[in-house]
């Protein structure tokens, strides 16, 4: 048997089942009918969904969503869930802007715990500097040119 509950102050899912089935899986389950192992990548979008929607971005019919919530109490511009290749590539992002051309990103995963501190500077209208450390370290330069 397996159960969803939300606490009404805060949509934090939890699910318990007999016997013990970690809540990954109890997800697939509910969403897809098919164990974690047996999902495919349509699916796995899916359940990024899901995951969003039950624990992040859902609002409970009273006003904003948690999202909404977290960000505007913790002061943060953007709060997002993200998945990768697969479902346990998926990752919690935060986003806080520290002047106007300065926005600090923090990504960790959802499931392996690895995570990526980013910055994105903004030195002109066209030009950005990016920089991420975290497994691997990258610095990339974009420029951006925007026709009507």
């Amino acid at each position: 048997m397996a159960t969803w509950r939300s606490l009404a102050i805060l949509p934090i899912p939890r699910s318990t089942c007999a016997p013990s089935v970690p809540p990954i899986e109890i997800l697939a389950l509910l969403v897809t009918g098919k164990s974690l192992s047996a999902v495919n990548a349509q699916e796995n979008t899916a359940l990024i969904g899901a995951i969003a929607s039950l624990g992040l971005s859902g609002s409970s019919g009273y006003g904003q969503g948690i999202t909404e919530r977290v960000t505007s109490k913790l002061g943060l511009e953007s709060l997002s869930i993200g998945g990768g290749d697969t479902l346990q590539d998926s990752a919690l992002g935060l986003g806080k802007y520290l002047s106007p051309d300065l926005l600090m990103r923090y990504k960790v995963g959802l499931f392996d715990r690895q995570s990526v501190l980013g910055i994105e500077y903004t030195l002109n209208e066209h030009l950005k500097l990016k920089v991420e450390s975290g497994i691997s370290q990258s610095v990339e330069f974009s420029y951006t040119i925007e026709k009507d």
